[in-house]
């Protein structure tokens, strides 16, 4: 049997701030490398969760990991836009508590959602690069815009 938890966000968050900050202060730079490998085991745990399926249509495996992570409540809402012209997602993730990061390596609540955005892509056979910097809105939304192709 299992048991649905009443979790407080911000104090989730600062769980996860904790452990990558000390892994930075470990390692440095390198930290990051073991962000984006968290996506792809956070991805590994969660996809039997979620609808996704390597055939899937960019657009359906994007909206339900959307729709998992918005079910989650650990964020207040999430939203993809995908310009196919272009080649750009840009995605927007709307958080429940205030943001404010002014150092890199405080960082990790925000960017795990980065990494297993990353970890799907590459799940449907795409490759992704940033394609400008990120930035956090006063309403604490996080943006960020990735180019995408194909790895065929």
């Amino acid at each position: 049997m299992t048991m649905e938890a009443d979790v407080k966000v911000g104090f989730l968050y600062k769980i996860i701030s904790a452990i990558y900050q000390a892994i930075y202060r470990e390692i440095g730079d390198d930290a990051w490398e073991i962000l984006w490998k968290s996506g792809e085991i956070l991805f590994d745990c969660i996809k039997d969760e979620v609808p996704i399926s390597k055939d899937m249509k960019l657009e359906d495996a994007i909206s339900n990991l959307s729709r998992y992570i918005r079910a989650t409540h650990i964020v207040r809402d999430i939203n993809y836009i995908i310009d196919r012209e272009k080649r750009a997602i840009e995605y927007q993730i709307s958080f429940l508590i205030p943001l404010r990061y002014e150092r890199r390596e405080e960082a990790g609540p925000i960017y795990i959602f980065s990494s297993l955005f990353v970890a799907l892509m590459n799940y449907l056979g795409y490759t992704v690069c940033k394609d400008r910097e990120p930035r956090i809105t006063e309403d604490n939304t996080l943006i960020e815009r990735w180019r995408f192709k194909s790895k065929s």
